[in-house]
Formats: C-alpha cells, structure tokens, sequence
C-alpha cells in the first residue's frame, strides 16, 4: 500500500466486493462513524481512506535472529511478479470481529474483543 516493493515490511492483497454493491465499505463506514461518536476513533483517523485488504506477509510474524525488527524488511517484487494478478477465489465475511491490537490469541490472530454476525446474501445462479 505504500513505499518500495524492493524493501517491503507488510504485503497485502486487495479485497474487491462480489456484486459490487459496495455493502462491505457502507458497513465499515457505520462501525467508523459510530466509533468516533462514541469516542473510540479520533475524527482525523476516520478521516483516512478505507483499503479493504487482505494481508499477506508481516515482518512482524517472520522468525528472526535480529534483535531490532524495526527496521527489517524483505525483497517482494519476485513476489508481486508471479503472483501480482492472482485471482485468490472467494470468501464469504460471516462476521465483523472488533479485535484489540498487539494483543494475539493462542492462534496468533488478533484478540477478537466480540463479533457481529453478518447476513448471508442469497447467491444467484
């Protein structure tokens, strides 16, 4: 999403809504606008664009020797050669996690704090 393939810390892939009705940014522009109404959001960080992404690759989580992550990086672009137009299939969202940050579940994913169930979407044929 930003800086050099060539010295990269995070990849990410894009997520792009099936239907194209653009219910998944609505959503999460509700969770934002409530977020900062209650508090829990600063109005400027609302403020920022939403990326609907999917990340695949963190430095964070690579195993390493170095005492100083912050400034580890990797070389991605043979990776966004080969996979950088990859159609990654579908995944249907159940649920809206509101998660904690830099806190893990025995998993590794980030704590999930509750859940919202989502609607399933009848599938046309």
């Amino acid at each position: 999403m930003k800086g050099s393939p060539a010295r990269a810390r995070v990849v990410y892939a894009p997520v792009l809504e099936v239907g194209g009705e653009g219910r998944l940014v609505r959503a999460c522009k509700v969770i934002t606008e409530a977020f900062v109404k209650s508090g829990l959001v600063l109005e400027r960080d609302a403020k920022q664009e939403l990326r609907l992404h999917a990340t695949i690759m963190n430095v964070r989580h690579r195993k390493s020797k170095k005492s100083n992550r912050r400034n580890d990086s990797f070389d991605a672009r043979a990776i966004f050669r080969q996979y950088g137009e990859q159609d990654w299939g579908e995944y249907p969202v159940p649920a809206v996690h509101l998660s904690q940050r830099f806190k893990f579940d025995e998993g590794g994913y980030y704590h999930c704090c509750c859940s919202i169930p989502l609607p399933e979407v009848a599938q046309s044929e």
